[in-house]
């Protein structure tokens, strides 16, 4: 089966394509024009031909959320990405193509990007964990009192943007790069290894 994973943006959209459940290529597709109706249809455009190369038989994105209290500049970012998204679906339709969508939590589970580090307050040892995982003993100084380990929740948006990067480098071999903000030299490829890990998900939870 060949999947494409879509980490949808009207900006910049990363992309992945796995063939038989390997990663096969991957990508960023990009759109700089003020009118958001023009980038959103030259990334449908994109997407279009992305699946048409790779003979696509199934798209899966992300679904949309709505952070709480419901904020304008969300709700607006929203309504851009439901459009996309809809847009998504037309080329779906056009090339007879299954689609479907993953609750960031979901896909997130399923490609352990959700952790969190295991700080020992002894020696200042530190370890990424799952959030089921724990550590009784710190395998540094052997210290066992449970209140010198300290819990550092990794849920804010650019750790798990981070988290993404780390997974998929270490899963692939890849040298993905992270950066707070983009700038002309600096482009940040979470996009893509969200994208990756999106699709990856599906896959792992299938057994496909």
């Amino acid at each position: 089966m060949n999947i494409l994973g879509l980490d949808l943006s009207t900006k910049k959209s990363g992309w992945s394509f796995f063939e038989d459940n390997k990663l096969e290529d991957y990508g960023l597709i990009t759109s700089s024009d003020k009118d958001i109706r023009v980038r959103t249809i030259e990334i449908k455009d994109k997407i279009y031909d992305i699946s048409k190369k790779f003979k696509i038989d199934r798209i899966v994105v992300e679904e949309l959320k709505i952070s709480p209290g419901g904020k304008t500049s969300n709700l607006h970012t929203v309504v851009a990405l439901a459009v996309l998204q809809g847009c998504v679906l037309s080329v779906c339709c056009d090339l007879d193509i299954d689609f479907l969508t993953y609750e960031p939590s979901v896909w997130r589970k399923l490609t352990n990007v959700n952790q969190k580090i295991i700080e020992c307050k002894s020696c200042g040892f530190k370890r990424r964990v799952l959030p089921k995982d724990s550590i009784e003993v710190c395998p540094e100084c052997g210290e066992k009192r449970k209140t010198y380990f300290r819990t550092i929740l990794l849920n804010k948006r650019k750790d798990v943007k981070k988290t993404a990067i780390l997974v998929v480098n270490k899963k692939y071999g890849l040298d993905l790069r992270y950066f707070e903000r983009d700038t002309k030299k600096n482009i940040s490829d979470d996009d893509i290894a969200e994208a990756i890990l999106i699709a990856q998900a599906h896959i792992n939870e299938f057994k496909l």
